[in-house]
């Protein structure tokens, strides 16, 4: 279902989401940082524009993989032609296609998983890394806006906001369809329609704190967890 939402909007994340989305000056020069021509290079999600051409001035071997079609197509304008671009689910659906890492990054990636997705995304980052290889990746830590505007909506209309699960502070997008209208915020400059498609589609997500980072990469050598901007975090975890 996931990768219906992310088709609904495409690029367009990018090109017209909002700019508070998108990694500062700062938060690319740390996802660079050690990186050289002779590095191996993942990046996890092809909205992350920013981030695979900031690896690409450094002349590295960049990969990317999207469950996206859409994303997958829409990218290739915007990347190297010697970038490689995978079209696959690596969490749901994911075979080695033969290569190993130095580094894997992604950019609040991990926000749109819920707990299991979290656990079987990292199992299969594990496998594609070099030995003594490193995931970074931003994190937003704790709830969204959009989630509390569904969850006073919900509650000050008397409707059961069965969406919201408290106990594992983890959101259902796809069961609050019908009033995701009247918690809908702006985006950027994304037309309300593919908004509506976008988190209609998006299914469960879990919302991230800092103890269930380090829970979650329990079994790797070492995890840092650093201020980034805002209520975001930078995770680098090594293998």
């Amino acid at each position: 279902m996931k990768n219906i939402a992310w088709d609904s909007v495409g690029l367009n994340f990018w090109k017209l989401g909002r700019d508070t989305a998108k990694p500062s000056s700062e938060t690319l020069s740390w996802f660079t940082q050690g990186i050289s021509n002779n590095s191996k290079v993942l990046i996890i999600g092809g909205t992350t524009v920013d981030v695979i051409n900031a690896m690409e001035k450094l002349g590295t071997s960049v990969s990317v993989v999207d469950f996206s079609l859409r994303i997958c197509n829409e990218l290739r304008d915007y990347v190297s032609t010697e970038t490689n671009i995978v079209h696959q689910d690596i969490v749901n659906n994911f075979k080695s296609w033969g290569e190993s890492f130095d580094l894997i990054c992604s950019d609040t990636l991990i926000n749109r998983f819920d707990w299991d997705e979290a656990t079987r995304f990292q199992n299969n980052l594990y496998s594609l890394l070099n030995e003594n290889g490193k995931i970074r990746s931003t994190v937003k830590i704790g709830m969204y806006p959009m989630d509390h505007e569904l969850i006073d909506y919900a509650r000050n209309n008397s409707i059961a906001a069965d969406f919201w699960e408290e106990e594992s502070k983890t959101i259902d997008y796809s069961k609050a369809k019908p009033i995701l209208e009247n918690g809908l915020l702006p985006h950027g400059n994304i037309n309300k329609d593919d908004l509506l498609a976008w988190y209609g589609n998006r299914g469960k997500e879990k919302r991230f704190e800092e103890n269930d980072l380090r829970l979650l990469f329990n079994n790797w050598s070492g995890i840092n967890i650093n201020n980034d901007y805002g209520d975001r975090v930078r995770v680098e975890v090594e293998k």
